[in-house]
């Protein structure tokens, strides 16, 4: 053997082999990792880990000043979700605080007086 061969098989061959390892990707976590980004787009978490099924959920339409959807935006990006669902955070959060405003205030007797 010359040094040409010695060369080949003891230095470049190797590195080849080290490098086309390298660049070699584990396809079975690649398909673990699409199923699990599939499986989260088919159910919407909150930050509190409570799950909302996409059939509990109804189109709607609002208008909010410029400075609100700002600052949603903001605290959206900060917790990296979408408007969207920054969105839906804060009404749910707004219609639990008035329902229980509503269940913790004591029941009024009104008398109609004639």
């Amino acid at each position: 053997m010359g040094s040409t061969e010695n060369y080949y098989y003891d230095v470049f061959l190797p590195n080849e082999i080290r490098k086309r390892k390298e660049q070699m990707t584990n396809y079975d976590m690649d398909a673990m990792e699409r199923r699990r980004d599939m499986e989260n787009r088919m159910t919407t978490t909150t930050t509190k880990g409570k799950v909302i099924q996409p059939e509990s959920q109804a189109a709607l339409s609002i208008e909010l000043p410029d400075d609100v959807i700002f600052n949603l935006s903001m605290l959206a990006h900060e917790r990296g979700i979408t408007l969207n669902k920054m969105i839906h955070i804060a009404l749910e959060k707004g219609l639990s605080i008035v329902d229980n405003k509503l269940k913790t205030t004591s029941p009024q007797l009104l008398n109609e007086n004639n």
